[in-house]
């Protein structure tokens, strides 16, 4: 009986045991260590934030504790994203560093492309801090922070916060605002492209203003300096030489102005050669299509060693101050100025509804017409491009504006044609063609007025009111920058072929080259030197800046009077130099009249300057101001039927400053005769 009932015991027995052996094959492994092949070890920890729990891994070598702790800050983009910096996790753990990556916030939990906060952001960065200071893997009394490049903003801001952190490390950090920074990352990629300089603002910053302008621009207004400088304790600032995303020399120099005036005795500012923003070894900072942010720089002296062993120094007791020399940053970096009331972002939004209504309410009035059958309403081509140029045309720009903005300045679509993005160039034109359809549609309603119906014209004001609004709307925005190039060189012919405004007529003469100006005789009867291209003022090149000089009108004379010499010149003939001289000025005929004998025949005229038709290096006046002197006469006396009065041009004076030294150069002047009426 004893037998027997000893079986049923041992059965049971041995099947609790293997039901417990099942049970624990079932269960996942607990969250312990994962060897890694590198010899690496894996911890998955969670902790306890301000408002949420947070997950992280903790990468260290494999069986050593107590080693200097590292918690690494994302830069921008939504959460968790946690591996996105295990390329450096894994390598400073290499280097004998333990290392914290953690969760960042999503779109449930406050960061989002319009919305975060850089306090909720340095408080799970807080407690990071913690929690890896409760690790064996850390000495609790030597970890520190890392924030890479948004992330700089936050582990500054968490240091400032809390003693928790025991030292800072930022990498591709910007001392400016998020604001100021995007418009310097827009504005600089565009120039790398060749976008012309008038256009970068547009595209590159005024969005950015609408967004700040309404609150709708992630982090806007936050500055990093105030809190850097409460930060009395070690800290690295590494750059990148070829950072596109942030301003390098800029960040650099403020943090070095920032760290100095507080007092901060241990800092070092870095600047790693070779790499991009994201520390990735790269020739000139462009990321192309096979850019890979995993593989960055692990070259002796890069980018890991410059902080491993700054990190160690800590560790070992080192305190001192560095500072690499600053980097080359081709565009400056200045903040970002404020939108005006009309470039706003509600601004903007109204303005695209206005302009959907009022172009919008030619085709709808038509449309309307049709289908209670009346008869149609005044129509021309005018009106109709006027109508579906102006409803496509600010959506587009803004789109287009939007997209520039959302890839940081570096896809604008197309090739660059003449300093524009080609679909820049395409809105362009066609804003040119919406105003000389604008003018010919006023035109065309004029001369139609007596049998415009009154619903025809309720149909035209609403396009001429549209347009009245939309000129400058797309002045602010850069739209009409093509119209007014082009009107400008219009202008510009228009001047060399006319009249000025004190009646002389203007001509544009070919200059003679050096050699025939240097073997044309001195006679009174001729123009010598280089050609002019307008003979009512002489061209003039000089050599110093801010002096005045009285030139000498003679025919045969091409010294200048001791008066108007510069320091230190000797006199002289003066150098034939071949040049195209730009207008400066007219003489006033009216004040000719006026005056008799030796007196102003004009008032103060001002100008350019010569422009040089060889350019050579410094020798551009920035301005001119200059009189002429003469003495009027009456042509009756001197032949018959002669009308109106000559004057004749003795003396001109100048006041000038150029832009650099350059040998002075006076035009053989002669008498310049000016006929009132002429």
């Amino acid at each position: 009986m004893a037998s027997l009932r000893s079986a049923p015991t041992r059965f049971g027995v041995l099947t609790a045991a293997a039901l417990a052996a099942l049970v624990l094959i079932a269960q996942p492994p607990p969250p312990a260590a994962a060897q890694e092949a590198n010899g690496l070890v894996e911890t998955e920890i969670s902790f306890s934030g301000a408002d949420r729990t947070i997950g992280g891994t903790v990468i260290a070598p494999e069986g050593e504790d107590g080693l200097p702790g590292l918690v690494l800050v994302s830069g921008s983009g939504p959460g968790p994203e946690r591996d996105r910096y295990r390329a450096h996790a894994e390598a400073f753990a290499e280097a004998g560093i333990a290392v914290l990556l953690y969760d960042k916030r999503g779109a449930d939990e406050g960061y989002s492309l319009t919305s975060a906060s850089i306090e909720d952001l340095a408080d799970d960065a807080i407690a990071a801090v913690e929690a890896l200071r409760a690790r064996p893997e850390a000495d609790a009394d030597l970890v520190g922070l890392h924030g890479h490049s948004e992330g700089a903003w936050v582990v500054i801001e968490a240091a400032a916060r809390s003693a928790a952190p025991a030292f800072v490390v930022t990498s591709g950090g910007s001392a400016l605002p998020p604001e100021a920074t995007q418009a310097w990352m827009n504005r600089d990629q565009l120039r790398r492209q060749g976008v012309a300089d008038p256009l970068l603002e547009p595209l590159g910053d005024k969005l950015i203003g609408a967004l700040v302008a309404d609150g709708l621009f992630r982090l806007a207004g936050y500055d990093p300096l105030p809190a850097l400088a409460e930060l009395q304790r070690p800290f690295l600032g590494v750059f990148a030489e070829h950072d596109l995303n942030t301003p390098p020399a800029r960040s650099l120099e403020l943090y070095e102005e920032t760290l100095r005036a507080s007092g901060n005795p241990n800092y070092s500012l870095r600047v790693v050669p070779g790499v991009d923003h994201e520390m990735v070894p790269s020739e000139d900072g462009t990321q192309g299509a096979d850019h890979d942010r995993t593989a960055i720089d692990l070259s002796p002296g890069g980018y890991v060693d410059t902080v491993a062993e700054w990190v160690r120094g800590i560790a070992a007791g080192a305190v001192g101050i560095e500072v690499d020399p600053v980097p080359e940053q081709a565009l400056g970096a200045t903040a970002l100025s404020e939108a005006p009331w009309f470039g706003t972002a509600e601004t903007l939004l109204a303005a695209l509804g206005l302009f959907t209504l009022l172009f919008g309410a030619y085709p709808v009035a038509a449309l309307v017409r049709r289908l209670r059958r009346r008869g149609p309403l005044e129509a021309s081509w005018a009106s109709r491009t006027v109508s579906v140029v102006g409803l496509l045309l600010p959506p587009l720009v803004f789109l287009y504006v939007a997209w520039v903005l959302m890839s940081g300045g570096m896809e604008v679509l197309g090739p660059v044609i003449a300093g524009r993005p080609l679909p820049w160039l395409l809105l362009e034109v066609a804003a040119v063609a919406l105003v000389v359809s604008g003018l010919a549609l006023a035109v065309q309603a004029w001369r139609r007025r007596a049998r415009l119906d009154r619903a025809s014209r309720l149909r035209f004001a609403a396009l001429f009111t549209g347009l009245v609004v939309l000129i400058p709307w797309g002045a602010y925005w850069g739209l009409l920058a093509l119209g007014i190039s082009a009107g400008a060189a219009l202008t510009g012919r228009a001047r060399g072929t006319g009249r000025s405004k004190g009646g002389c007529r203007r001509r544009r003469v070919r200059a003679a080259p050096r050699a025939e100006a240097a073997e044309q005789p001195r006679k009174g009867s001729e123009r010598h030197g280089p050609a002019v291209a307008s003979p009512c003022i002489p061209g003039l090149l000089w050599k110093r800046s801010n002096w005045r000089a009285t030139y000498s009108v003679s025919r045969t004379k091409r010294r200048l009077s001791p008066a108007a010499r510069p320091r230190g010149s000797s006199g002289g003939d003066l150098p034939e130099v071949a040049v195209r001289v730009g207008e400066v000025g007219g003489v006033d005929s009216a004040a000719a009249r006026r005056c008799g004998g030796r007196q102003d025949l004009g008032r103060l005229v001002r100008g350019r300057g010569p422009v040089f038709e060889d350019e050579p290096a410094g020798l551009l006046p920035r301005r001119v101001h200059a009189r002429v002197l003469g003495e009027v006469r009456d042509p009756h006396e001197a032949e018959p039927g002669g009308a109106g009065h000559e004057c004749e041009v003795h003396e001109l004076v100048a006041v000038v400053t150029v832009h650099d030294k350059a040998e002075l150069l006076v035009e053989r002047l002669g008498g310049l005769g000016i006929r009132d009426g002429e």
